[in-house]
Protein backbone atom coordinates (compact mmCIF):
# COMPACT_ATOMS: atom_id res chain seq x y z
CA UNK A 1 0.00 0.00 0.00
CA UNK A 2 1.32 3.54 -0.73
CA UNK A 3 0.32 6.50 0.60
CA UNK A 4 0.60 9.22 -1.77
CA UNK A 5 0.06 12.76 0.09
CA UNK A 6 1.54 15.91 -0.89
CA UNK A 7 2.62 18.09 1.95
CA UNK A 8 1.87 21.43 1.49
CA UNK A 9 1.79 24.73 3.22
CA UNK A 10 -1.61 23.39 5.15
CA UNK A 11 -2.88 27.24 5.91
CA UNK A 12 -2.25 28.07 2.15
CA UNK A 13 -4.00 24.68 1.19
CA UNK A 14 -7.32 24.52 3.44
CA UNK A 15 -7.86 28.42 2.70
CA UNK A 16 -7.16 27.97 -0.82
CA UNK A 17 -8.50 24.82 -1.96
CA UNK A 18 -11.83 26.40 -2.59
CA UNK A 19 -9.92 29.36 -3.99
CA UNK A 20 -7.94 26.40 -6.18
CA UNK A 21 -10.99 25.35 -7.69
CA UNK A 22 -12.20 28.23 -9.18
CA UNK A 23 -10.66 27.57 -12.75
CA UNK A 24 -9.79 29.85 -14.69
CA UNK A 25 -12.02 30.20 -18.33
CA UNK A 26 -15.18 28.11 -17.21
CA UNK A 27 -16.98 31.44 -17.04
CA UNK A 28 -15.29 33.61 -20.09
CA UNK A 29 -18.43 35.06 -21.13
CA UNK A 30 -19.10 36.64 -17.49
CA UNK A 31 -19.22 40.51 -17.41
CA UNK A 32 -16.38 41.94 -15.94
CA UNK A 33 -15.92 43.31 -12.50
CA UNK A 34 -16.43 46.96 -11.64
CA UNK A 35 -12.74 48.39 -10.80
CA UNK A 36 -14.07 48.68 -6.89
CA UNK A 37 -14.43 45.02 -7.14
CA UNK A 38 -10.95 44.08 -8.61
CA UNK A 39 -9.64 45.80 -6.16
CA UNK A 40 -11.36 43.77 -3.50
CA UNK A 41 -10.08 40.71 -5.52
CA UNK A 42 -6.51 42.18 -5.33
CA UNK A 43 -6.47 42.25 -1.82
CA UNK A 44 -8.22 38.76 -1.27
CA UNK A 45 -5.31 37.18 -3.03
CA UNK A 46 -2.29 39.20 -1.45
CA UNK A 47 -3.54 37.76 1.40
CA UNK A 48 -3.21 34.70 0.66
CA UNK A 49 0.01 35.33 -0.51
CA UNK A 50 1.13 36.56 2.68
CA UNK A 51 2.61 33.33 4.28
CA UNK A 52 4.63 32.43 0.83
CA UNK A 53 7.81 33.87 2.36
CA UNK A 54 6.84 32.56 5.92
CA UNK A 55 8.90 29.25 6.71
CA UNK A 56 9.25 28.71 10.70
CA UNK A 57 5.53 28.78 11.46
CA UNK A 58 2.84 27.23 13.87
CA UNK A 59 -1.09 27.10 12.54
CA UNK A 60 -4.05 25.49 14.97
CA UNK A 61 -7.24 25.60 14.16
CA UNK A 62 -10.78 23.83 13.37
CA UNK A 63 -11.94 22.06 10.39
CA UNK A 64 -15.72 21.03 9.68
CA UNK A 65 -16.74 19.36 6.57
CA UNK A 66 -20.33 18.48 5.48
CA UNK A 67 -21.52 16.42 2.41
CA UNK A 68 -24.82 16.21 1.25
CA UNK A 69 -24.77 13.21 -0.93
CA UNK A 70 -22.78 10.91 2.28
CA UNK A 71 -23.24 11.69 5.63
CA UNK A 72 -20.48 9.68 6.62
CA UNK A 73 -18.21 11.90 5.29
CA UNK A 74 -19.24 14.88 7.58
CA UNK A 75 -16.29 15.82 10.02
CA UNK A 76 -15.37 18.72 12.67
CA UNK A 77 -11.76 18.01 13.89
CA UNK A 78 -8.63 19.92 14.86
CA UNK A 79 -5.78 20.80 13.26
CA UNK A 80 -2.22 21.50 13.73
CA UNK A 81 0.82 22.64 11.50
CA UNK A 82 4.63 23.71 12.34
CA UNK A 83 7.06 24.67 10.10
CA UNK A 84 10.76 24.56 10.36
CA UNK A 85 12.55 25.68 6.89
CA UNK A 86 12.13 22.46 4.44
CA UNK A 87 10.70 20.25 7.51
CA UNK A 88 6.86 20.35 8.37
CA UNK A 89 4.58 18.77 10.48
CA UNK A 90 1.28 18.42 9.52
CA UNK A 91 -2.38 16.81 11.79
CA UNK A 92 -5.35 16.70 10.67
CA UNK A 93 -7.44 15.01 13.45
CA UNK A 94 -5.63 11.78 14.61
CA UNK A 95 -3.74 11.72 11.13
CA UNK A 96 -0.24 12.86 10.87
CA UNK A 97 1.88 13.50 8.39
CA UNK A 98 5.53 14.34 8.52
CA UNK A 99 8.15 15.68 5.64
CA UNK A 100 11.59 15.75 7.81
CA UNK A 101 15.12 16.07 6.08
CA UNK A 102 15.67 12.45 5.67
CA UNK A 103 11.83 10.66 5.42
CA UNK A 104 8.41 11.35 5.03
CA UNK A 105 6.36 9.78 7.12
CA UNK A 106 2.46 9.20 7.34
CA UNK A 107 0.81 8.12 10.67
CA UNK A 108 -2.22 6.30 10.29
CA UNK A 109 -3.79 6.24 13.97
CA UNK A 110 -6.85 4.94 12.46
CA UNK A 111 -5.22 1.79 11.31
CA UNK A 112 -2.31 1.64 13.58
CA UNK A 113 0.17 1.85 10.66
CA UNK A 114 3.23 4.03 10.22
CA UNK A 115 3.99 4.63 6.33
CA UNK A 116 7.44 5.64 5.29
CA UNK A 117 9.10 6.56 2.24
CA UNK A 118 11.54 9.25 0.79
CA UNK A 119 11.91 12.84 1.63
CA UNK A 120 9.29 15.56 -0.25
CA UNK A 121 9.77 19.29 -0.94
CA UNK A 122 7.49 21.30 1.26
CA UNK A 123 5.47 23.16 -1.05
CA UNK A 124 3.48 26.16 -1.51
CA UNK A 125 0.34 25.59 -3.87
CA UNK A 126 0.36 29.27 -4.57
CA UNK A 127 1.71 29.59 -7.82
CA UNK A 128 0.29 32.95 -9.73
CA UNK A 129 1.38 36.42 -9.13
CA UNK A 130 -1.22 38.21 -7.14
CA UNK A 131 -2.44 40.33 -10.53
CA UNK A 132 -3.04 37.13 -12.43
CA UNK A 133 -5.21 35.23 -9.76
CA UNK A 134 -6.75 39.02 -9.86
CA UNK A 135 -7.64 39.12 -13.84
CA UNK A 136 -8.57 35.22 -13.74
CA UNK A 137 -10.66 35.69 -10.70
CA UNK A 138 -12.45 38.40 -12.69
CA UNK A 139 -13.32 36.36 -15.25
CA UNK A 140 -15.34 34.03 -13.39
CA UNK A 141 -19.04 35.76 -12.67
CA UNK A 142 -18.90 36.09 -9.16
CA UNK A 143 -20.80 38.66 -6.95
CA UNK A 144 -18.31 40.05 -4.50
CA UNK A 145 -19.15 41.99 -1.40
CA UNK A 146 -16.83 43.03 1.38
CA UNK A 147 -17.40 44.49 4.75
CA UNK A 148 -15.39 45.15 8.03
CA UNK A 149 -16.91 44.40 11.91
CA UNK A 150 -15.74 43.65 14.84
CA UNK A 151 -14.57 40.39 13.85
CA UNK A 152 -12.63 41.97 10.81
CA UNK A 153 -12.58 42.44 7.22
CA UNK A 154 -14.54 39.48 5.30
CA UNK A 155 -14.74 39.04 1.41
CA UNK A 156 -17.09 37.16 -0.47
CA UNK A 157 -17.77 35.87 -3.62
CA UNK A 158 -21.26 34.06 -4.87
CA UNK A 159 -21.66 32.39 -8.02
CA UNK A 160 -24.86 29.79 -7.96
CA UNK A 161 -23.81 28.45 -11.29
CA UNK A 162 -20.00 28.10 -10.67
CA UNK A 163 -19.18 24.78 -11.93
CA UNK A 164 -16.44 24.05 -9.40
CA UNK A 165 -16.94 26.93 -6.64
CA UNK A 166 -20.20 27.91 -5.31
CA UNK A 167 -18.93 30.01 -2.63
CA UNK A 168 -15.73 31.14 -0.92
CA UNK A 169 -15.69 33.64 2.18
CA UNK A 170 -12.74 34.74 3.98
CA UNK A 171 -12.22 36.54 7.26
CA UNK A 172 -8.90 38.10 8.26
CA UNK A 173 -7.98 41.16 10.85
CA UNK A 174 -6.26 44.40 10.06
CA UNK A 175 -2.90 42.80 9.21
CA UNK A 176 -3.70 40.64 7.10
CA UNK A 177 -4.09 37.36 9.05
CA UNK A 178 -6.57 34.84 7.89
CA UNK A 179 -9.08 33.76 11.38
CA UNK A 180 -11.79 31.66 8.95
CA UNK A 181 -12.47 30.56 5.80
CA UNK A 182 -15.78 28.78 4.34
CA UNK A 183 -16.35 27.24 0.48
CA UNK A 184 -18.93 25.86 -1.32
CA UNK A 185 -17.49 23.49 -3.99
CA UNK A 186 -19.81 20.99 -6.42
CA UNK A 187 -19.37 17.33 -6.73
CA UNK A 188 -17.18 17.01 -9.83
CA UNK A 189 -19.26 14.49 -11.96
CA UNK A 190 -22.59 16.58 -11.42
CA UNK A 191 -21.52 20.21 -11.58
CA UNK A 192 -25.33 21.61 -11.77
CA UNK A 193 -26.69 19.72 -9.31
CA UNK A 194 -26.90 21.72 -5.93
CA UNK A 195 -27.97 18.71 -3.52
CA UNK A 196 -24.29 16.75 -4.24
CA UNK A 197 -22.73 20.09 -3.05
CA UNK A 198 -20.08 20.10 -0.14
CA UNK A 199 -19.27 22.44 2.48
CA UNK A 200 -16.47 22.95 4.16
CA UNK A 201 -15.37 25.41 7.32
CA UNK A 202 -11.71 26.28 8.17
CA UNK A 203 -11.26 28.42 11.72
CA UNK A 204 -7.63 29.23 12.83
CA UNK A 205 -8.08 29.62 16.74
CA UNK A 206 -3.92 30.32 16.67
CA UNK A 207 -1.37 31.66 14.11
CA UNK A 208 2.06 31.75 15.51
CA UNK A 209 5.16 33.04 13.28
CA UNK A 210 8.49 32.54 13.88
CA UNK A 211 7.36 29.77 16.13
CA UNK A 212 8.44 26.00 15.52
CA UNK A 213 6.98 22.51 17.78
CA UNK A 214 10.64 21.16 17.30
CA UNK A 215 9.27 17.90 19.12
CA UNK A 216 6.75 17.31 16.37
CA UNK A 217 9.77 17.54 13.62
CA UNK A 218 12.04 14.47 15.69
CA UNK A 219 12.09 11.10 13.65
CA UNK A 220 12.51 9.27 16.95
CA UNK A 221 8.73 10.11 18.32
CA UNK A 222 7.49 8.00 15.16
CA UNK A 223 10.42 5.80 14.20
CA UNK A 224 13.54 4.06 15.88
CA UNK A 225 16.63 2.95 14.11
CA UNK A 226 18.48 -0.22 15.94
CA UNK A 227 19.46 -2.77 13.44
CA UNK A 228 17.19 -1.75 10.70
CA UNK A 229 14.16 0.65 11.12
CA UNK A 230 11.08 -0.09 13.38
CA UNK A 231 8.29 1.69 14.87
CA UNK A 232 8.50 3.92 17.86
CA UNK A 233 4.28 3.18 18.47
CA UNK A 234 3.44 0.18 20.39
CA UNK A 235 1.38 -1.87 18.19
CA UNK A 236 2.10 0.17 15.14
CA UNK A 237 3.17 -1.51 12.44
CA UNK A 238 5.99 0.17 9.49
CA UNK A 239 5.05 -0.20 6.17
CA UNK A 240 8.27 1.40 4.13
CA UNK A 241 7.80 2.97 0.69
CA UNK A 242 11.64 2.87 -0.78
Amino acid sequence: MKVKILLVIPVLILVAVGYAVIRPGTNAASKPVAPDQTGVLQELSTVLHKMDTLTVLTIEGTITARDLVDSSRNMETTFCYTRNGQEAYYRVGRQEMISLQDAYIVVAHDVHKVFLSPPREVVNPMKLSVGKETTLLAEEGYAITRRVNEAGVHISLLNRRHPTCRAYDITFDSTGWIKQTYMRVTDEAHPTDTTRDKFIGIRISSCKPGVVRKELLNSSRYIKISNGVAVALTGYELIKDR
